[in-house]
């Protein structure tokens, strides 16, 4: 709290038209509103910024003019993270990609894979249920 006081203090001696009743700008309303509007804007994103969290230094470093592009920026960025988490997780409780296949397939015999995902006799394999971990058995001779 005491950061956004001294900066506001800094902010407003900057700027002695906004208050020395000696300035000729003193009684210009308009450059005074939008002044105010200025520092509002500057206090309100180092106020922002400290609630940022782990997302602080990726804002800092975009640096955004305005709040609202700050805000932007910051929502685009947790979107961005958020979905790779998700992905992240999708793949670790994905048991199929990490499971190791015991023994051998019941299409081809090779070992390392299931029997819906053989390569070998493609063609038999549409008919059967690819979700399917039964065994197979290979086609046949006519």
């Amino acid at each position: 709290m005491a950061d956004e006081t001294e900066k506001l203090i800094d902010l407003v001696h900057n700027c002695p038209y906004l208050y020395d009743t000696s300035q000729t700008e003193y009684k210009n309303i308009v450059k005074k509103t939008e002044k105010w509007n200025e520092i509002a804007g500057i206090l309100n994103m180092s106020i922002f910024m400290e609630g940022l969290g782990n997302l602080k230094d990726y804002i800092k470093a975009r640096n955004p003019l305005t709040l609202d592009k700050a805000i932007q920026a910051a929502r685009e960025e947790e979107r961005i993270r958020m979905s790779s988490e998700e992905v992240k997780k999708l793949h670790k409780g994905n048991s199929m990609t990490t499971k190791k296949v015991n023994g051998a397939c019941n299409i081809c015999g090779k070992p390392g894979h299931w029997a819906r995902d053989c390569r070998s006799n493609k063609s038999n394999n549409t008919n059967q249920s690819k979700n399917s971990s039964t065994p197979h058995e290979p086609p046949k001779p006519q």
